[in-house]
C-alpha cells in the first residue's frame, strides 16, 4: 500500500492514467445503471432454495467482497490517504482490524435488513428510479474526476 501510493504520488503520468482509468470507469457504471431493465427481487418464502450452512454463506461473501477488484481499491486509496511512511506498525494494524470490524458489522447490517418483505417490496415498486439516479451520479462523479486539477 505504501508503495503504490508513493509511486502515485511521485509520478504525475501515473496518476493521471489513474485518474482517467477511474473517470471512464464511473461513466461506463452510470451508463450501465441508466441502461438497466427494472427488476423484481422475489418472495423468497415463495420459492424453493438450495440450503446451505451457515459457514458457506459467510465464505461465499467473504470470497465475494475479497476477491471485488472495486473493494480493493478503495481500501487501497484510504491507505493511501490515511497511512503515512512514519505511521507506526501497530497504528497501520489498528486500522486494518477497524476496517475488517467495520466492514464485517456493515455487511452484517445490510444482510439482515434487505431481507426484509418491505423492504423487498419498496425496490419492487422504485428500483428502476434508484438505478437512474445512481447512473446520473456516477456519470457526473465521472466526468468531475476527469476535469479536476
Amino acid at each position: 500500500i505504501l508503495g503504490v501510493g508513493l509511486i502515485i504520488s511521485k509520478s504525475i503520468l501515473i496518476y493521471t492514467i489513474i485518474k482517467y482509468l477511474a473517470a471512464i470507469y464511473l461513466i461506463y457504471l452510470g451508463i450501465k445503471a441508466l441502461r438497466a431493465n427494472s427488476f423484481k427481487i422475489s418472495n423468497i418464502k415463495n420459492e424453493k432454495k438450495e440450503e446451505i450452512s451457515s459457514l458457506k454463506a459467510f465464505t461465499t461473501g467473504f470470497f465475494t467482497n475479497a476477491l471485488n477488484p472495486k473493494a480493493t481499491l478503495f481500501f487501497l486509496s484510504l491507505f493511501t490517504v490515511i497511512v503515512d511512511i512514519n505511521t507506526p506498525l501497530y497504528i497501520q494494524g489498528g486500522y486494518a482490524i477497524f476496517f475488517v470490524v467495520s466492514t464485517f458489522i456493515w455487511f452484517s447490517f445490510l444482510s439482515y435488513i434487505l431481507t426484509g418483505k418491505k423492504i423487498r417490496e419498496f425496490f419492487n415498486s422504485f428500483g428502476k428510479f434508484f438505478d437512474k439516479a445512481i447512473g446520473t451520479i456516477l456519470i457526473a462523479l465521472g466526468i468531475k474526476v476527469a476535469i479536476s486539477q
